[in-house]
């Protein structure tokens, strides 16, 4: 929970991830998609059709339609296998006062993976290796206070950090280049502009605005919440811990929004062109129980949120979340079908991993590369203990080297590659 007052910013990206989704909501049976609703909402925003009815243009987008009842009454399984060639789980490897926990984001970048934890941005080799850490914890040149997310620049071949007040630009060695100061929650890069968004409570204009590199704003969404809420002095923004209102796909940023929001824009530059749209159905929560209001600690449990979305070339993965309890769905969307269901087997929630033979997996950060889990270690240890499984030799012999205090663990999938060709 953020406690904002005007847009002063006290936050809890330290917190750790209580429960890495492991716990589900009721599943709702209900199965139905309003096809007028969706075909008329496709035209009028993104002219999927023209005139005479021909099909789209080549260089025209899909619009997808996500709705998260269907997807909750829906439940299907998935093998890791027709997702992906290898499993591979990366021990990260650090020096005793370097403790890797609540990991937030992972990026991988050549040879190495570049992870969020806890407020800090490190850097490892790929087997897992700790290399160094990226920036200092301070209020000086070069330092933040919490680094609440951050991206790299391919192009420029740079790390550009975010924290509440500003953006900080360190080489992929590491070592610090230069800042711009603005307000925000999270950024994302779009060619040559930086998109930068606060979370859009009543009291901020707007959603996000893109920016020059030198901080003049070139663009803007605006909030269509702003103005309507109760004003008490403080406002309260609540936000799950693995909120990501960016995401990439296929070289292009994404603006997701937080949680309640339900269009995905696909940015351009300045342009913001909406791409998805999330039909949370009966599951929306109403702007008179927003957070900041009383209606929402009364009333808030029965409404869902997505605090996240990623997508590769046949899927989106998400997970619809209690906006008061914190439990969440694990589940996909099928751009083919055109149908999201939840990701289940006999063993629980998430991907049937029949390459390795461990625990289900969840994933929450997907590349051209690979799609990305993490895991602590005595869960996985627990999950091991519990469950039906069959590991192979190799991760038998892997699981030997973990116990309670090993690091968070990465859990690497590297892609069919069939789907990057």
């Amino acid at each position: 929970m953020n406690m904002l007052k005007g847009s002063s910013i006290v936050s809890n990206y330290e917190s750790d991830i209580a429960g890495d989704y492991g716990s589900s909501c009721n599943k709702y049976r209900r199965c139905s998609m309003n096809y007028i609703k969706v075909f008329i909402f496709a035209i009028l925003i993104v002219g999927c059709t023209n005139r005479s009815g021909q099909n789209m243009h080549e260089n025209e987008v899909e619009f997808y339609t996500i709705d998260i009842e269907q997807c909750l009454g829906t439940e299907q399984t998935v093998l890791m296998s027709d997702i992906a060639d290898t499993v591979e789980y990366i021990v990260l490897k650090t020096p005793d006062e370097v403790v890797i926990t609540g990991i937030r984001q992972v990026i991988p970048y050549g040879n190495y993976l570049f992870i969020r934890a806890r407020g800090v941005i490190y850097k490892f080799r790929k087997d897992g290796q700790f290399v160094r850490q990226i920036g200092a914890r301070g209020q000086g040149p070069g330092e933040y206070l919490i680094a609440a997310s951050f991206f790299i620049d391919p192009q420029k071949k740079e790390i550009v950090v975010g924290e509440p007040n500003q953006l900080l630009y360190y080489s992929i060695e590491g070592n610090y280049l230069r800042h711009i100061s603005r307000q925000f929650s999270e950024f994302a890069l779009s060619d040559s502009l930086i998109w930068i968004a606060n979370y859009p409570g009543h009291w901020e204009k707007f959603e996000a605005l893109s920016l020059t590199t030198t901080g003049d704003t070139v663009s803007s969404i605006p909030n269509k919440v702003y103005g309507t809420g109760q004003d008490n002095g403080y406002q309260v923004a609540v936000t799950s811990r693995m909120s990501a209102p960016f995401y990439h796909y296929n070289g292009h940023a994404f603006y997701k929004g937080f949680d309640d929001n339900d269009t995905i824009r696909k940015l351009s530059g300045a342009q913001a062109t909406p791409y998805a749209f999330i039909d949370f159905g009966k599951y929306k929560l109403p702007l008179e129980y927003s957070p900041g209001t009383s209606g929402f600690a009364t009333y808030g449990y029965k409404y869902l949120g997505v605090p996240f979305i990623s997508e590769d070339a046949d899927y989106f993965f998400f997970a619809p979340e209690n906006r008061a309890t914190g439990a969440s769905d694990f589940c996909l969307y099928n751009k083919k079908s055109k149908c999201g269901f939840i990701v289940t087997d006999e063993n629980g929630q998430g991907i049937t991993d029949n390459i390795l033979g461990g625990p289900n997996i969840k994933l929450f950060w997907i590349t051209g590369e690979y799609k990305i889990g993490a895991i602590e270690g005595y869960q996985l240890l627990e999950s091991m203990e519990q469950g039906e499984y069959s590991p192979i030799p190799a991760f038998k012999k892997q699981l030997s080297g973990i116990n309670d205090d090993t690091n968070q663990l990465i859990i690497l999938c590297r892609n069919k590659q069939s789907k990057n060709k």
